[in-house]
């Protein structure tokens, strides 16, 4: 749920500025918003600061950690490394530049520039040029020439000789080195070994890569200190502050303010304010976070938490478009040993609590579909037989038209959920009367949806359904028209519009169907593959494996994106656009104490 935000103001004598500015720091519950634009030299060069730290963290990380130890002046050696880099950098491009021209006249050979020079002082001109294979026979019959070799570009190199007076042909002129090839070969040697020694001298400096992390983190400390301290309000000796605090944690202010004797001003935000967005759930519904971190979306202050929703009808996605059990197995495995393997270097579980999850889901849906790696013959087989549903088995042709009414039964109810949660949110009559139009609406677009595309007849209330809802919908939304719209605005745009794109809706849920039928043919069609090549041999063996390995491999990955495409964009776009979420928050974050050995929050609020 989201939690409830009080607006707070803090006033104190401006001498004491700092030090208010540190004990609400130690307190760590107020996101600060700044009263005048932060602005200040010490803010630049904090920032700056910062800046070239990450750089050179960056640059060191590439190498293996020595040993570590402090440096004596540390912002010496974070400009020393970033110099380094940027000589490094320039280093390389010097080197793929020579290496380039060497290799754009290789063929020629080791000859030495100056030979020419010399037959030039004879009178003897040797020019070379590039000129298409098809063409060579335009060459005037009176030019002496040989091909001497073939460029980059795939055209013949001449060399056309001259005697006495240089004639010019109409043609590309193949432009010679400034050095011979061995010369080059010793030029670009010492460029490499000039690189070599830079490289060496930053690998030398990740020694210094704690201290230097620590730094950054004592760095971005000290730039939200300045920030709040630069965007500080002050009417003649007094200073003040705004921002944000959950209703549950005014308490601490309170005692704070109190103690030092601040004034302190507490009320609810206007409705012209949009507050930060503080999410808290229980354990079990923190597990669909990583999907929001993914994502990077936060939904606004007055908008809707649906992680419940979304954690119960994502499983569901996962579940219908990954459609393999035995995929399913894999990944329920695969997230038991990598959960084994990096327990300790991850604080959160949820994401391996939401694969749990999710692999479970696909394994009852594959099982009860009779889904396993894409083996038809398994079905037959007694364990598998066991847990299919025969009117679900994925390898009957009609199971195809029940998976899609199941489909459209998942939007219906998806759907519905979202406008009756609208009717929750505001209990005005004009508002509940809306969205229970909008609710039968619904309904009315899963039989319509389901005569266009499976054939079922309309039910006998169809049209009385049809008639009530668009009756509510259209009475109660001239309630809360804007007095600048008029009828047709309403109508158009408020009612037809937005009863095709419910009906576009409805249909968006049969690529549960589509997708989850795709991972099936795909899989089918490695296991053809490498029934074809056969396992006659140990080589056509090993060959089968491999094409099973890789197929099934490439299948999950491909089925995981349609998950991320498909089954997130159902509760983020479909449901969302009917819950009415626009997803245009930002994070609850309180101006705290960091951590020294994370760089994160000490205060820690579950998001």
């Amino acid at each position: 749920m989201i939690i409830k935000m009080k607006y707070v103001t803090i006033l104190g004598m401006k001498t004491y500025t700092e030090d208010i500015i540190e004990q609400l720091r130690e307190c760590g519950v107020l996101h600060i918003v700044p009263v005048n634009y932060p602005e200040s030299q010490s803010l630049e060069n904090v920032a700056d600061q910062i800046f070239l730290s990450e750089i050179a963290l960056q640059k060191i990380q590439s190498f293996p950690r020595l040993e570590q130890h402090n440096s004596e002046n540390i912002l010496h050696t974070v400009n020393h490394i970033v110099q380094e880099s940027e000589c490094l950098d320039i280093c390389e491009d010097e080197l793929a530049l020579l290496i380039q021209e060497m290799e754009r006249f290789s063929f020629l050979g080791n000859f030495d520039i100056n030979d020419l020079n010399k037959l030039k002082e004879r009178g003897i001109h040797i020019t070379l040029y590039e000129i298409d294979s098809n063409k060579i026979s335009s060459i005037p019959e009176n030019i002496e020439y040989a091909i001497v070799g073939e460029s980059q570009k795939n055209n013949k190199v001449i060399a056309v000789v001259n005697y006495g007076k240089m004639v010019t042909l109409d043609l590309e002129e193949f432009k010679l080195p400034a050095y011979s090839l061995h010369e080059f070969q010793e030029i670009v040697k010492k460029k490499k070994a000039q690189c070599l020694s830079i490289r060496q001298s930053i690998a030398d400096y990740s020694t210094y890569a704690e201290h230097i992390t620590r730094n950054l983190i004592y760095l971005k400390s000290l730039r939200d200190f300045e920030l709040v301290r630069a965007g500080v309000g002050s009417a003649g000796q007094i200073m003040f502050l705004q921002g944000f605090c959950p209703f549950d944690k005014v308490d601490i202010l309170r005692k704070v303010a109190k103690k030092n004797g601040w004034g302190l001003l507490v009320k609810d935000p206007e409705p012209d304010v949009t507050p930060p967005t503080l999410i808290r759930n229980p354990g079990w519904i923190q597990i669909i976070n990583p999907v929001f971190t993914l994502i990077n979306t936060v939904p606004g202050y007055r908008e809707f938490d649906i992680s419940f929703f979304f954690l119960i009808f994502f499983s569901v996605f996962f579940g219908m478009i990954i459609g393999d059990a035995g995929y399913g197995i894999l990944i329920f495995l695969s997230t038991i040993l990598i959960h084994n393997k990096s327990a300790d270097k991850i604080k959160s579980k949820n994401l391996f609590y939401l694969m749990y999850v999710l692999s479970t889901t696909t394994i009852i849906w594959g099982a009860l579909t009779g889904n396993w790696f894409g083996i038809e013959s398994l079905t037959h087989i007694t364990p598998f037989r066991l847990f299919i549903i025969p009117d679900l088995n994925v390898y009957k042709l009609q199971a195809q038209r029940i998976v899609m009414n199941i489909c459209f039964y998942i939007a219906a109810v998806h759907l519905s959920i979202a406008h009756i949660l609208q009717i929750f949110k505001n209990m005005k009559i004009w508002n509940t009367f809306v969205n229970t139009g909008w609710v039968m609406m619904i309904w009315v677009m899963f039989f319509v949806a389901r005569n266009q595309i499976l054939g079922t007849p309309h039910p006998g209330f169809f049209l009385y359904l049809f008639i009530l809802s668009f009756v509510l919908i259209f009475f109660f939304s001239f309630l809360d028209k804007s007095p600048n719209q008029s009828f047709a605005e309403v109508v158009i745009a408020n009612i037809i519009l937005s009863i095709i794109n419910t009906f576009a809706d409805t249909v968006s849920y049969i690529r549960l169907f589509a997708v989850g039928l795709a991972t099936l043919a795909v899989a089918q069609s490695f296991n053809n593959i490498a029934l074809d090549v056969g396992f006659g041999s140990f080589i056509a063996a090993l060959g089968s494996i491999a094409i099973l390995l890789c197929g099934h491999l490439l299948n999950i990955a491909l089925a995981a994106m349609a998950v991320i495409v498909h089954g997130i964009r159902l509760n983020m776009l479909e449901f969302s656009s009917h819950v009415g979420n626009t997803w245009s928050g930002y994070s609850y974050t309180p101006f705290q104490m960091p951590n020294q050995n994370t760089g994160k929050s000490i205060y820690n609020e579950p998001q």
